[in-house]
């Protein structure tokens, strides 16, 4: 009978040491699978942001250097409709004595038009602070009637117009960095 129990026991003991075995390879196999599923999960989601992260970056350069020479294109047109106005006056001895240029007209509205366009895509406020300073520095000057007030608006602009680019200069080398501190 002793000999019995220990075949009995013999009999199983592997069997169940087996069974067990492959357990607990099979658990250690899942928690080793998870941890790489989830290594490569986070892999392809920084992966994801860098490639997201560099298309914003990526837009919001173009989009600057368009407004950058927008805003170059009104300070030029508003310039040449003061001038031709300037010369009007002097001609005449009084404002709007001759029609504008329609092509110099045409230019300003879709400059101006231009900027409206693209400052609502930048991120960055004192960018759009500045446009919106510079733009109202040139409306003042293209309304009022006093020659020397004119004058000093658009000399006010144009000491706008360069802070605005400089701004925008900062901004597209802060991105910049960033695009090569990701290399």
């Amino acid at each position: 009978m002793g000999d019995e129990v220990m075949t009995a026991s013999g009999g199983w003991f592997p069997v169940l040491t087996l069974v067990l075995g492959f357990g607990f390879s099979q658990l250690s196999e899942f928690v080793k699978d998870r941890r790489t599923h989830e290594r490569e999960k986070e892999t392809r989601d920084l992966a994801r942001r860098d490639v997201l992260l560099e298309r914003r970056n990526s837009s919001q350069r173009e989009t600057l250097l368009a407004l950058q020479g927008a805003a170059m294109k009104v300070m030029q047109t508003t310039s040449s409709l003061h001038h031709f106005e300037l010369m009007s006056y002097r001609k005449h001895g009084r404002r709007h004595a001759e029609p504008i240029p329609q092509e110099v007209n045409n230019a300003n509205q879709q400059a101006n038009a231009e900027t409206a366009m693209l400052v609502v895509r930048v991120r960055d406020e004192a960018v759009r602070t500045l446009l919106q300073e510079f733009k109202q520095h040139l409306g003042v000057a293209f309304i009022s009637h006093e020659i020397e007030e004119r004058q000093h608006e658009l000399n006010v602009a144009g000491q706008v117009f360069v802070t605005l680019n400089n701004r925008i200069g900062k901004v597209i080398r802060v991105l910049d960095e960033i695009e090569l501190s990701t290399l």
